[in-house]
């Protein structure tokens, strides 16, 4: 019998060609507003284009991303092709949308990567059996090889899925950034670095970040550079 926490075979996720992202907004007007902000945010990572479909262009951009009300918060994880579902609960903030996003852009989540045990404990025992799935650990690709980070808007928080109000994931090491774990305020600058590294890898184009600090990947390993005053 498998142990919960065993990693398992993941499928190959498809990301999306030449990082550009069609999608359509089928969420009521009063919340469009939250979920446009996520899809601004992450413009300005400088490595994605995001294309409104419409009908006068929707004959080239058969593989979209619709956005719609649902009863949970989901997403596939990578390109699925064809009119692609990304639900949004009723209520839903701007943080929610860019965890769903990151997730249809071909992001797992964070704490569900390969070396967590080293950064996080989890307490099985405290988590619903629905959601046990959640928390299994598998190889990210890509996005795995940068350093750990509690404060991704990939990251569970301390009381996600709780089945009795006591901790379902709990860190081993300090947050330093000013973030909390889990939060779903923003993107982390860890983010942007794993979205690069998925999407960027072998081109070798820079992308800048708030900070100003460039950064670039070349033969499969990320290094700093200054950016240009």
């Amino acid at each position: 019998m498998k142990r919960a926490d065993e990693t398992p075979k993941v499928p190959r996720i498809k990301l999306w060609p030449r990082a550009v992202v069609p999608y359509q907004i089928e969420v009521p007007p009063e919340a469009s507003v939250e979920l446009q902000r996520a899809i601004d945010r992450y413009q300005q990572l400088r490595i994605f284009s995001f294309v409104l479909r419409t009908p006068e262009n929707a004959e080239e951009f058969p593989d979209y991303l619709r956005f719609v009300t649902g009863k949970r918060n989901f997403s596939h994880i990578g390109k699925a092709g064809g009119g692609q579902e990304v639900q949004l609960a009723p209520g839903f903030t701007t943080g929610n949308a860019l965890h769903e996003i990151g997730h249809a852009l071909g992001r797992g989540h964070e704490h569900c990567r390969s070396d967590r045990d080293d950064y996080v404990t989890i307490r099985w025992e405290n988590i619903d059996t629905h959601a046990i799935i959640e928390f299994t650990r598998h190889w990210m690709g890509p996005a795995e090889l940068g350093h750990y980070d509690p404060t991704s808007i990939m990251h569970y928080s301390k009381m996600t899925f709780t089945k009795n109000g006591n901790h379902t994931c709990e860190p081993k090491v300090k947050v330093r950034n000013g973030l909390l774990m889990g939060q779903r305020k923003q993107l982390s600058d860890l983010d942007a670095v794993a979205f690069g590294r998925l999407y960027q890898q072998e081109s070798g184009q820079l992308y800048q970040q708030e900070s100003g600090q460039l950064y670039q990947q070349e033969s499969g390993r990320l290094y700093q550079q200054e950016a240009e005053r």
